[in-house]
C-alpha cells in the first residue's frame, strides 16, 4: 500500500489543526461596532447640545428697542421705574394730598423707607402716583339680556372710579366720580409720573359677550392714554390665559402707536414656578412690562401684610431683578401701605407701586 509523502501529510494535519471562526470573535466584533456607533452619537450629541447652550431664544437677553428685530425678546430697559404711592382719585382733585418730592431717576435709591447695610435708615420719598381706575362692583351682579341668540350680558360687574364719556355711552360699568381729564391732569401737575391700575374682564365673559367687552375695555385703555396717563398696570389675567394677555397688550399698543407703557400684573404663583423664564420667553412679549401682584395676597393668620411682601418678594427676587418685574403691594389696609412698600425696598425691589382699597362712599 502506497503511503502518502510527507507533504501531503503535514497539509492535512494543518488543515485537521485549524480552528472556524467562533461565537467569541463575533462578539467582539459586533462589540466594536456597538463602540463606533455610541462613539457617533455621543459626538453628535455634543454639537447639538453646544448649538442649544448657545442659543439665547429661550433666556432673557437684554436688549434695547433699536435692537428689536424680532418678537419674543423682553427688554427690561424700556420697563418705567417707579416708587408710585397711592392716593385716592377725590382726594387728588380735592387737593387734600400733600404733592410727592420728585426724585432724579438717575440717583434714585433702592426705597422710600429701608435699611442699608450699615443699619441706617434710609427715607426716599415717592417719585409717582399710583390711581385705582377700576375695580370690581360688588353693589351688584352684573345684568344680563335675553337675545334671539344667547343671553347676553349687558354689564360687566365692574365699577370705574372715574367718570368716562365713553362708559356712560356703553352703559356697562357702573361709574362715577372724577371726569378723567381732570383726575389725571391734575395728578400729573401734582406729582409728575402717574401710574393706574386697571382691572381687565374679557377673558372672563361667556364667548357670545367676549369681543365686545374686549373691544370696550381696549377703548377705555385708549381714553386713558389720550388723556395723559403715563403708564397702566392690567390686573385680572393669571397664568392660564398670560398669552391672551400679551395679545391684548399687543393690540393695545399698535393703537397708541406702540407708545403706552402697559403691563401686564400676575400673581406671585406665576413667578414662582419653576418654568417661569421658559414661559415668558415663548409668549413673544415683547411690547409691554410684568408685575407682580402682591396686593392679591391672602394674609396668613401668624404673620403680617408687612411679613408677606418681604416674603413673597425675597422668594422670587432673582426674576424680579432678571425682567425689572414691578411688584404691586396693598395686600392689607391702607394705613399700612407705606410699610409694605418698605418691605418690598427690603427685600430688594426696585419698581414698586402701593394699590390701595377704593373709597366708593363718596
Amino acid at each position: 500500500m502506497r503511503r502518502p509523502n510527507r507533504a501531503r501529510r503535514h497539509r492535512s494535519f494543518r488543515a485537521r489543526q485549524r480552528v472556524k471562526p467562533g461565537w467569541g470573535l463575533t462578539v467582539f466584533l459586533i462589540f466594536l461596532l456597538c463602540a463606533a456607533v455610541l462613539f457617533t452619537v455621543a459626538v453628535l450629541l455634543g454639537t447639538y447640545l453646544k448649538r442649544i447652550s448657545d442659543d439665547t431664544s429661550d433666556t432673557y437677553n437684554p436688549v434695547t428697542a433699536a435692537e428689536m428685530t424680532e418678537p419674543g425678546r423682553y427688554s427690561s430697559s424700556r420697563v418705567p421705574v417707579i416708587i408710585a404711592e397711592y392716593a385716592d382719585n377725590s382726594a387728588i382733585c380735592a387737593g387734600s394730598v400733600v404733592s410727592f418730592t420728585k426724585i432724579p431717576e438717575e440717583t434714585l435709591p433702592v426705597g422710600s423707607s429701608a435699611t442699608d447695610t450699615s443699619g441706617e435708615t434710609l427715607t426716599v420719598k415717592p417719585n409717582a402716583v399710583s390711581l385705582l381706575l377700576r375695580t370690581a362692583d360688588t353693589s351688584a351682579e352684573p345684568e344680563e339680556t335675553d337675545s334671539s341668540a344667547a343671553s347676553v350680558r349687558s354689564g360687566t360687574g365692574m365699577r370705574l372710579l372715574y367718570t368716562s364719556g365713553l362708559a356712560t355711552s356703553r352703559s356697562f360699568d357702573v361709574s362715577g366720580g372724577e371726569e378723567i381729564s381732570t383726575l389725571i391732569s391734575t395728578a400729573k401737575q401734582s406729582f409728575g409720573f402717574v401710574s393706574g391700575v386697571f382691572t381687565v374682564m374679557f377673558q372672563n365673559e361667556p364667548s357670545s359677550s367676549r369681543s365686545i367687552i374686549r373691544e370696550y375695555e381696549l377703548s377705555l385703555l385708549c381714553e386713558l392714554f389720550e388723556n395723559g396717563i403715563d403708564d397702566v398696570v392690567l390686573t385680572g389675567f393669571d397664568a392660564g390665559n398670560f398669552r391672551q394677555a400679551v395679545a391684548f397688550v399687543r393690540d393695545l399698543s399698535d393703537r397708541t402707536g406702540k407708545k403706552a407703557n402697559i403691563g401686564i400684573a400676575l400673581d406671585f404663583s406665576f413667578y414662582n414656578s419653576e418654568d417661569v423664564r421658559t414661559i415668558i420667553a415663548g409668549s413673544g412679549f415683547d411690547c409691554g412690562f410684568l408685575a407682580v401682584n402682591l396686593a392679591a395676597s391672602e394674609i396668613p393668620g401668624l404673620m403680617t401684610p408687612e411679613e408677606v411682601i418681604f416674603d413673597r418678594v425675597g422668594r422670587i427676587i432673582s426674576t424680579i431683578s432678571l425682567y425689572n418685574v414691578r411688584v404691586l403691594v396693598g395686600c392689607g389696609p391702607n394705613t399700612g401701605l407705606s410699610g409694605e412698600m418698605s418691605a418690598a425696598m427690603r427685600a430688594g425691589a426696585l419698581n414698586i407701586q402701593a394699590v390701595g382699597k377704593p373709597d366708593i362712599t363718596r
